[in-house]
């Protein structure tokens, strides 16, 4: 139910519910990592990383934590890192959409760390699979604006804004 709130972007209720849980299964590791992960679509970065490391440190799959927490990392600015959990993540892939959305993520530290080219390879390869992700267009734009090329970036950004699979969450 959690993760239905955080689609519908209902953080408070999300979170609530999670910290009820947390107060009786201190130690659920699956409980952190959702609690990680309503915090980084709500934007608390910081508090993101901490609850997806719990998580990684009661024993929830290294490959999973290191997809979401990569993430988070590509967007706290931490690119090195970021590319490095991400990769680590696309190691052990779980599905097509999966390995997408890593390689999305992982684009976008690439792309801000000043390697353009690689981060639009790994876009476009990305996009095969998750073509209509708000995600993967938003980040392309950062890149490409980073990168100086805002043309291109207002496009891609005008792109994110009507693709829903999945929606860009209004934080961003």
């Amino acid at each position: 139910y959690a993760r239905r709130l955080t689609d519908e972007e209902e953080y408070e209720r999300a979170l609530a519910i999670v910290n009820k849980a947390l107060g009786v299964f201190f130690e659920g590791r699956w409980l952190w990592r959702r609690y990680g992960c309503i915090k980084w679509y709500a934007c608390e970065l910081l508090d993101a990383y901490a609850a997806l490391t719990v998580a990684l440190d009661l024993g929830y799959p290294a490959s999973r934590v290191f997809h979401a927490r990569g993430q988070v990392l590509a967007e706290l600015g931490r690119y090195d890192a970021a590319i490095a959990e991400l990769s680590e993540a696309l190691r052990v892939p779980r599905s097509s959409i999966s390995i997408a959305q890593a390689k999305s993520a992982r684009a976008l530290a690439l792309g801000m760390a000043g390697d353009l080219k690689a981060s639009l390879a790994e876009f476009d390869s990305a996009s095969e699979t998750i073509p209509e992700s708000g995600w993967l267009w938003y980040w392309r734009a950062l890149c490409l604006r980073h990168g100086g090329r805002s043309e291109e970036a207002v496009a891609a950004l005008e792109r994110s804004l009507i693709v829903d699979s999945p929606r860009l969450p209004n934080p961003r």
